[in-house]
Parts: C-alpha cells; sequence; structure tokens
C-alpha cells in the first residue's frame, strides 16, 4: 500500500490479490475497498458527530447519574464515516453519549 494520496483523484495506489472466478473485474480497473487495519474486539463504537478535539486530545460527553453533561476524554482506535472506536476507563456500554447540542457545554 502506498502512503500518498493521489491529489488529483483522490486515491492511494494499493497491490494485492482477488479471487475472479466469475471475471468481472479487468485488469487495471479501479475498485473501492476497505482495509482492516486493527482489530479491537473491546473497543466502543460511538457516532463521529460526539468526538471533540480538546486541549488534551479527544473527548467525548456522556451522561451522569445524575442526568448532567461529563467530559471524558477519550482513545480513538479508528475511525469509519460511520462510527469512532473508542477506549475509555470511564465510558462503558449503555452509557448516553450528546451528539447534537455540544456548543452549549463547557468546552475541555
Amino acid at each position: 500500500m502506498d502512503n500518498q494520496i493521489d491529489q488529483t483523484t483522490g486515491t492511494i495506489l494499493l497491490k494485492g490479490r482477488v479471487l475472479n472466478e466469475k471475471l468481472e473485474l479487468w485488469p487495471g480497473q479501479f475498485i473501492r475497498v476497505k482495509v482492516l487495519h486493527k482489530m479491537a474486539p473491546k473497543a466502543l463504537t460511538v457516532p463521529p458527530s460526539s468526538v471533540l478535539i480538546g486541549k488534551d486530545g479527544p473527548y467525548i460527553y456522556s451522561i451522569d447519574k445524575e442526568g448532567n453533561a461529563q467530559a471524558q476524554v477519550v482513545t480513538v482506535l479508528t475511525r469509519t464515516d460511520k462510527y469512532i472506536a473508542i477506549q475509555s476507563n470511564k465510558i462503558k456500554v449503555g452509557d448516553t453519549v450528546i451528539v447534537d447540542g455540544k456548543l452549549m457545554l463547557p468546552r475541555v
């Protein structure tokens, strides 16, 4: 995999082998691929809009037991356009995170 993005096409060069038993692909044809580069079986996933960047790095707002918003610093493991995989000691499965209206909360 090349580490440079072609600025004219927004693509990267990737060489690989693909089974083509039905002869649907032609040599030199462009295809869209997703490359799995990291496995994180115990990671939590959150919507991309819930993750903010502050002076201490990425963080999200979660709702505590009293119903108050609490900023929690997280580690971003990987991201796609549909989710971000995070790691955190304080955020647990089932916790509520804030996706909209974050501008009204205090900054971290």
